[in-house]
């Protein structure tokens, strides 16, 4: 996992555990996710969206295009940053809003799907294109 702030994102050079010094708050924060997000990637993808949430952005975007496999647990962690990414936002003149994946598989789509997650996030296939 590698994070960056308001910049293009490339591939990810190992696991992070927190961001450097944060985004000035409303800015952009871009988590880069590779590999297979399963249960037991969700304690240190759990610490990074902590850390990430606590910079307070403006939005959210989790580039997977990288990612192999992603399971319920990870989708379930990935709705709840959501939930608090907009909470975090409301009275604080910060849009908040929901979380953008960007470079989603069918197979991401479709989970976030099956699971009724997806209304939860904002599924892309490409930076431009929707699921």
């Amino acid at each position: 996992m590698g994070l960056a702030y308001d910049q293009p994102t490339g591939p990810a050079t190992g696991p992070a555990t927190s961001p450097p010094s944060g985004p000035p708050a409303g800015r952009t924060a871009t988590l880069v996710l590779t590999g297979e997000l399963d249960l037991m990637a969700v304690p240190a993808l759990s610490g990074q969206l902590t850390s990430v949430l606590r910079t307070h952005p403006g939005q959210l975007v989790l580039d997977l295009a990288g990612v192999t496999f992603i399971d319920c647990a990870v989708a379930r962690l990935i709705a709840q940053a959501g939930q608090c990414l907009a909470a975090a936002g409301q009275g604080s003149g910060r849009t908040g809003g929901k979380p953008v994946l960007t470079g989603c598989a069918p197979a991401v789509c479709r989970l976030f799907d099956l699971t009724g997650l997806a209304g939860y996030v904002d599924l892309r296939t490409e930076r431009a294109g929707r699921c």
